[in-house]
């Protein structure tokens, strides 16, 4: 990668705190560059967010994420800490990071994300939207079942800009089936993944038997997105794609 990007992505830390003066270890702010929301979350999910960003060499490594939420003013506060050596000798390079944010059920509503800078003022990164839960007709608190995906990976072939996505995972009962894999761009840097379940309802047995399928992305970004694959048990698995991984 050329020096002039790793450059633009250097971001100079401001220390909050300070580790053992012997590991010369300091603790500093530093604002993602990017605060991904996925769009598909209603009131009965475990809402999350993803942050990402990059550091310009491996003395740099990534620390605590807090997180508040103001269920009034609908607002989320993120501060972003990374742990800093000040006595490594670092090389020039681009090492990209990410952390997904758990914050469990959240209330409907739109929630301003905002992230702490390295002057400690608040900037305003994203929106995450939160519908309301409705029940299925089947009385249950969803309408759709995911099935439970274990592995996410991302492939470019012969260079095409329409790389390949698989989702892989285990069953424990022969009722269970992936029926489909639905797609969705509900936002310009986040594309959500459901892998829906087919359900039988007889002759069930409790046996391990695996399931993957790899879809083609048509017209991928190509800046850098965010791959939210939903799961079983209100869990998701999260992959930032970067230029790195289209190489």
């Amino acid at each position: 990668m050329k020096k002039s990007i790793i450059r633009s992505l250097f971001i100079l830390p401001v220390m909050i705190g300070a580790n053992s003066a012997q590991a010369q270890l300091k603790t500093v702010v530093m604002k993602p560059q990017s605060v991904f929301t996925p769009k598909s979350f209603d009131s009965n999910d475990n809402a999350q967010l993803v942050v990402a960003g990059a550091f310009t060499g491996f003395c740099m490594k990534v620390g605590a994420t807090e997180h508040q939420v103001d269920l009034i003013s609908k607002k989320i506060t993120i501060q972003q800490s990374v742990l800093v050596n000040g006595d490594c000798a670092d090389l020039e390079m681009y090492i990209p990071y990410s952390k997904v944010i758990d914050l469990g059920a959240l209330p409907s509503g739109n929630y301003d994300v905002l992230a702490l800078t390295e002057d400690g003022t608040y900037e305003k990164k994203a929106v995450l939207p939160i519908s309301n839960a409705v029940a299925s007709t089947s009385g249950t608190s969803d309408e759709r079942f995911y099935a439970p995906v274990t592995s996410v990976s991302f492939s470019v072939k012969n260079s095409s800009l329409n790389p390949l996505l698989t989702v892989s995972g285990y069953f424990t009962n022969s009722c269970l089936d992936l029926e489909s894999v639905q797609i969705s761009y509900k936002s310009n840097d986040v594309l959500e993944v459901l892998p829906l379940v087919k359900v039988a309802r007889s002759g069930c047995k409790a046996i391990t038997k695996s399931f993957s399928k790899t879809i083609e992305l048509s017209a991928f970004p190509q800046t850098d997105t965010l791959i939210h694959v939903r799961s079983m048990n209100g869990q998701s698995l999260n992959k930032v794609i970067t230029n790195l991984d289209r190489i």
